[in-house]
């Protein structure tokens, strides 16, 4: 009994002491989300469309394309990749492919909006001006991730988590294998285990 009490209490406790703000509205249930330095959330609808919450409401950014994946830059530059898989970036008004690499399975943006890529060929590269380039080191990776101060992780098609020297991929020590992986306001590495 003493037990069950604990638990009841301590379940009381850690709900009561959650705050979070009950998103309304009518939706679709998301797909994939977004968050930039603005706290705005992004959700990729499972009608393949893509949200932002408004304070009260979900509101539609119209594409052109049937999207199916998006990344928010922390300075709030929208990406995503439509299901011809090419990378697509939004001024607010209207869409722009962005060039110069085949396909893409995945996007990401670090702070300074340098724009990060997973190929279908499951390496990683970077865009520089208008041009792609191979990331150092044959990483080949299922996810990809940047940290705070644009240096990039993947999860490695043998689900290992790795972090970029700049020449190349360095397996992070006594890491899990991982399915997804996100950092934490303090930078801290969260996994979710495969």
């Amino acid at each position: 009994m003493t037990r069950f009490i604990f638990i009841f209490v301590l379940t009381i406790t850690v709900w009561s002491s959650v705050s979070a703000q009950q998103v309304v509205g009518l939706r679709p249930y998301s797909r994939g989300i977004g968050v930039d330095n603005q706290h705005r959330l992004w959700s990729l609808g499972t009608d393949f469309r893509i949200y932002h919450f408004g304070g009260k409401e979900w509101i539609e950014h119209p594409s052109k394309d049937k999207v199916r994946f998006i990344a928010v830059s922390p300075k709030g530059a929208l990406y995503s990749i439509s299901y011809n898989n090419l990378i697509h970036t939004s001024d607010g008004k209207k869409w722009y492919c962005l060039d110069s690499i085949a396909t893409a399975k995945k996007v990401a943006v670090d702070t300074q909006d340098k724009v990060w890529a997973i190929g279908l060929n499951d390496k990683i590269y970077t865009r520089k001006g208008k041009n792609w380039q191979e990331y150092p080191g044959k990483g080949l990776a299922q996810e990809l991730l940047l940290d705070a101060k644009g240096i990039p992780y993947h999860i490695g098609t043998n689900q290992k988590v790795y972090i970029g020297s700049g020449k190349g991929w360095q397996e992070v020590p006594n890491c899990p294998k991982a399915k997804y992986f996100a950092f934490d306001a303090q930078q801290k590495l969260w996994i979710v285990g495969k």
